[in-house]
């Protein structure tokens, strides 16, 4: 009893550090439909086959946990961070590979580069589509704040004036639905296809 005592503190703390760092992110209902996560007043063409195909694709690996398919996909032999091997995956599924429209990536900062290299990667403070690829930055070496460098990637389902919904892979180490608040600050941009 005395140990549960001392570290009820401990799970109090940890419970409210946790909260801290997941404020911004709600899990989407699996029932709710893609056009909910249109963009209003934005223009962008849903009737691409291949953006169809690449939303379609990524929504349809929600739950996919550890990620292998993808990263053995890529040519890795063991475990490795397979968020952008997810874009990837689901990106040379749709045929934007083929297309020269979105990189075969396996580091973040890989992809975002090679979408700057082209301009066609988007700022923050414009609004991204469904369809585009999202990049954040969220922690530095030390684990803590925004260090400029692309550390997570995912691809955006749609969103509106307060919210970017996505599907991101190995966040907590499987597919995942997100909506992210358009205000956070580890989010970089998009890459356009």
């Amino acid at each position: 009893m005395a140990s549960l005592i001392t570290a009820l503190p401990l799970l109090i703390v940890f419970m409210l550090v946790f909260s801290l760092f997941t404020y911004v992110t709600y899990d989407i209902s699996p029932d709710e439909g893609l056009e909910e996560y249109a963009y209003e007043g934005v223009s962008y063409d849903l009737k691409d086959p291949s953006l169809i195909r690449l939303i379609n694709i990524a929504v349809n690996e929600k739950g996919n946990r550890g990620g292998e398919k993808y990263w053995r996909w890529y040519g890795f032999n063991r475990h490795a961070a397979w968020c952008a091997c997810f874009v990837s995956w689901c990106s040379d599924r749709a045929g934007l590979i083929a297309e020269g429209r979105v990189p075969r990536y396996a580091l973040c900062a890989n992809g975002i580069k090679w979408f700057r290299q082209r301009k066609r990667f988007i700022s923050v403070r414009e609004l991204g589509s469904a369809g585009m690829i999202i990049f954040y930055d969220r922690r530095n070496k030390n684990g803590l704040g925004q260090d400029g460098i692309s550390d997570h990637t995912g691809i955006v389902t749609g969103g509106d004036s307060k919210f970017i919904y996505t599907v991101e892979g190995n966040w907590g180490d499987k597919v995942s639905l997100r909506k992210v608040r358009r205000d956070d600050p580890s989010v970089m941009g998009f890459g356009v296809p």
